[in-house]
C-alpha cells in the first residue's frame, strides 16, 4: 500500500499500534545537505505493509508506536534509520530489534547484509537493482516500490525466525543488550562539535598547537554545515584544514594565497577560518589536544604500538576464535580488536568485552590468558585451554 493521504497513514499506524512487533525502514538521501532527506517511510505488520511518502504525509504521528514499550521495533542495521527518525520525530525508538546484531548470535556474519540474511534464513533471493536509486524523483516506479516492500515484508520473517532461535539458545537478553549499547544511547547521535577534529583525514600529521586550530576549524565547519544544512566537505574540506592549520595565517589575504582557498571560500567564511585559527593559537600549553586525549574517545590499533602487544592479541584471537567456533557465534560479537588492544595494555574494565554478558563469557577468561594463568596448547589439531 503507496499511502499519500494522511488519514490513511494514521488509521495503518492505529492497527500497527495494537501489534508486538513492527518492521521499519527508511530510503533517503545525504548527497546534497547535512542531514539525511528522507525520502521514504516503510513499515510492515502481520499480513500488511504502508509505503509512506514523507513528502505528502506528516510522519509525526509516527511518535506513539516509536515509544510504546510493549511493541518491538523491528529493523536491519538500525544507526541511519534511527537518526533520521529522530531527527524528523525527535524521540528515539525503544524497544529495537537489530536482525544484523541477531546474526551474529547465530553463527553468521556480523555485518551480515540484508539481502543475504535473506538468502541464508529463508532461502529467498531478493532483487538488488534499486538499491542505489534517487529516492526523492516523483512518482516512484513500480520496481522502487517493490523493492522497498521487500525491505520490511521479510524483516518480520526474519524476525520470528531469528527470536525463536535465540531463545532457544538463551541469548535473546543479549542480544536487546547489544542494541541498546550500540543504538540507543542519545550520546549516539549527539554531534560533539569539540571531538569532531579527531575524525579529520591525517589529523595525525599535525603537532599539539596544530591539533587545537583543527579543534576550533573542525568545530566552526560543522556550525557552519548544520546552519547552511549541506555536507560539512562543502564548507571546506578536510585537507583544507589540515593544511590551514600547518600554514597558520592570520589574515585573509594569507588564507586566500593559499592554494584552492580564493576560488572555494567566500570573505564570510574566510573571516571565520580566520577567528578559528586565532582561537586556537589562544591555547595555553596544558590546554593543547594530544593523542593520547584521542584515546578517551577512540582507541584503535593504529593508535598503539602493534609489535608491543602482538603476541598477546594473537593468542587472544586464537581463544575468541575456538569460543566462537563452540558455540556458534561471530568472532566479531564476541569482541573487537581494539578491545583486545586495551586488555593487551591492562586495561580490565569499562569496554565492551569486559561488560554485561560478554565479561563471563570471554572476557576473564582473556584476562587471564594474558596473566599467564591460563595457556593454550594443541591436541590434534584442537585448541585446549589448560589452567596453571
Amino acid at each position: 500500500m503507496y499511502v499519500t493521504d494522511q488519514q490513511e497513514f494514521e488509521k495503518f499506524l492505529k492497527t500497527a499500534n495494537k501489534q508486538e512487533v513492527v518492521a521499519i525502514d527508511t530510503e533517503f538521501l545525504r548527497d546534497n545537505t547535512y542531514w539525511p532527506k528522507l525520502c521514504l517511510l516503510q513499515m510492515a505488520i502481520n499480513g500488511k505493509t504502508s509505503l509512506v511518502d514523507p513528502f505528502e504525509v506528516d510522519i509525526k504521528p509516527i511518535k506513539n508506536l516509536l515509544t510504546n514499550k510493549k511493541i518491538v521495533k523491528l529493523f536491519h542495521s538500525p544507526r541511519q534509520d534511527i537518526e533520521i527518525l529522530l531527527h524528523e520525530v525527535g524521540v528515539m525508538p525503544e524497544p529495537v530489534f537489530d536482525t544484523q546484531i541477531a546474526a551474529g548470535f547465530l553463527g553468521l556474519q556480523s555485518q551480515i547484509g540484508y539481502g543475504n540474511l535473506v538468502s541464508a534464513l529463508l532461502n529467498i533471493k531478493l532483487k538488488k537493482g534499486d538499491t542505489y536509486t534517487d529516492w526523492s524523483i516523483r512518482p516512484l516506479t513500480k520496481s522502487q516500490l517493490s523493492y522497498a516492500k521487500d525491505d520490511v515484508k521479510y524483516l518480520l520473517e526474519l524476525y520470528y525466525v531469528m527470536a525463536k532461535k535465540l531463545t532457544q539458545l538463551k541469548r535473546l537478553d543479549w542480544v536487546y543488550e547489544d542494541i541498546k549499547v550500540k543504538y540507543l544511547g542519545k550520546d549516539a547521535y549527539e554531534i560533539s562539535l569539540d571531538d569532531r577534529f579527531w575524525h579529520l583525514k591525517r589529523v595525525s600529521t599535525l603537532t599539539r598547537r596544530q591539533l587545537a586550530c583543527a579543534r576550533e576549524l573542525a568545530s566552526w565547519r560543522e556550525k557552519a554545515a548544520i546552519r547552511r544544512n549541506i555536507p560539512r566537505r562543502w564548507v571546506i574540506s578536510d585537507e583544507q584544514i589540515v593544511q590551514i592549520c600547518k600554514q597558520q595565517p592570520t589574515k585573509i589575504e594569507d588564507l586566500f594565497a593559499m592554494r584552492g582557498a580564493k576560488g572555494s571560500l567566500n570573505t564570510e567564511d574566510a573571516r571565520g577560518i580566520i577567528d578559528a585559527v586565532k582561537r586556537g593559537n589562544a591555547y595555553k600549553p596544558d590546554e593543547l589536544p594530544s593523542f593520547k586525549e584521542k584515546h578517551k574517545y577512540s582507541f584503535k590499533n593504529e593508535d598503539v604500538d602493534k609489535n608491543e602487544v602482538e603476541a598477546e592479541i594473537d593468542l587472544m584471537c586464537a581463544l575468541v576464535r575456538h569460543r566462537a567456533k563452540e558455540n556458534n557465534i561471530a568472532p566479531q560479537t564476541l569482541t573487537s580488536n581494539s578491545d583486545l588492544a586495551k586488555i593487551a595494555y591492562g586495561v580490565k574494565s569499562g569496554i565492551p568485552t569486559l561488560s554485561g554478558w560478554r565479561k563471563d563469557f570471554i572476557g576473564n577468561e582473556l584476562i587471564d590468558l594474558v596473566n599467564g594463568k591460563i595457556s593454550l596448547r594443541l591436541d590434534e589439531g584442537n585448541i585446549v585451554l589448560e589452567k596453571k
